[in-house]
């Protein structure tokens, strides 16, 4: 199935649960509905919306799994560029645990039914790039959230990990965390 018909799939999923936030993921689900390439392919081209899909894993203490990101030298959720071509996962749910299990070796958390629509999409933009010829884009993050006990977490998924508090999420985020994991009335 092609990135674009996960991407869609989720983003309507999305919106069917919070309907309020049509306006801000406007541009992306137009890109969705009407952009297509010349040759009926969806290889990445500029007008692509760029899509990162992010795994907020938490554990049993409520704590959120973050990973050192040496490139920009922070402390991250798992998150990983996605590209707009055909892939072999059932939705992006699954294809973000693949990322995640790939990248980290981490495969002993799971999704609660309830969870399946991405607990965030967040917009954020990035700055051009002159020297290396990109111009400022909009990038889209899709979390997802996944569980796990602590104890699960093998010692050697990057050396360089560490549980924070809630607290350490933008508000939003925390919020939707919360509200997911019933620590408020929804």
């Amino acid at each position: 199935m092609s990135m674009r018909c996960l991407l869609a799939t989720a983003v309507e999923s999305y919106l069917a649960a919070h309907p309020h936030e049509g306006d801000r993921l406007s541009v992306l689900v137009e890109a969705l509905e009407s952009h297509r390439h010349a040759d009926g392919g969806d290889a990445a081209c500029e007008q692509c919306p760029i899509i990162v899909v992010s795994a907020v894993v938490v554990n049993e203490f409520q704590a959120v799994l973050h990973f050192w990101d040496v490139g920009i030298r922070d402390w991250v959720m798992h998150q990983e560029f996605v590209a707009m071509a055909e892939c072999d996962a059932e939705d992006l749910l699954s294809l973000t645990y693949s990322s995640l299990v790939g990248s980290t070796g981490l495969d002993q958390v799971w999704v609660a039914p309830k969870d399946r629509c991405p607990l965030l999409i967040d917009v954020s933009r990035v700055r051009a790039n002159p020297e290396k010829c990109l111009p400022a884009q909009v990038v889209y993050t899709v979390h997802f959230l996944f569980r796990t006990l602590s104890s699960q977490v093998p010692i050697g998924i990057p050396a360089v990990r560490r549980w924070t508090p809630l607290l350490s999420l933008d508000n939003l985020l925390r919020a939707r965390v919360h509200r997911a994991l019933s620590l408020v009335p929804r």
